[in-house]
């Protein structure tokens, strides 16, 4: 499963959680190894093997539970992010995948614009 999500502008992606589908009731289709690729557009299942990600998981049953906390990211990775690419890749040994939710958890990367910007009368 892949799952492209793109941002209006920069953010800094602080944590993610991921919750079972149908609250849990068939585990195996529970992701379990899931990789995230930062900025990178258009990616398929070809691509996915041929470029290296920006941080891989592996979620254990706990990590998706509706009340788990989130799971942080490696901070510096994900500071300038204008999307993230989500690319599930196994799962907990079933014949599907399926996910009940997902949450990304950051703030946006505020800009300065030096347009805006005025000199200080002086005195």
């Amino acid at each position: 499963m892949i799952l492209h999500i793109a941002f209006d502008e920069f953010v800094k992606v602080k944590s993610i959680k991921f919750v079972a589908f149908n609250g849990g009731v068939d585990p195996e289709s529970n992701p379990s190894k899931v990789h995230l690729f930062v900025n990178r557009e258009n990616l398929g299942f070809e691509d996915c093997d041929d470029v290296d990600p920006t941080q891989t998981l592996h979620l254990t049953a706990e990590d998706l539970k509706e009340g788990a906390p989130p799971i942080n990211l490696k901070y510096v990775l994900f500071q300038r992010v204008t999307s993230v690419t989500i690319f599930i890749e196994d799962n907990q040994g079933g014949e599907i995948t399926a996910l009940g939710g997902l949450e990304l958890y950051g703030r946006p990367l505020l800009n300065t614009n030096m347009a805006n910007l005025k000199k200080k009368p002086e005195g």
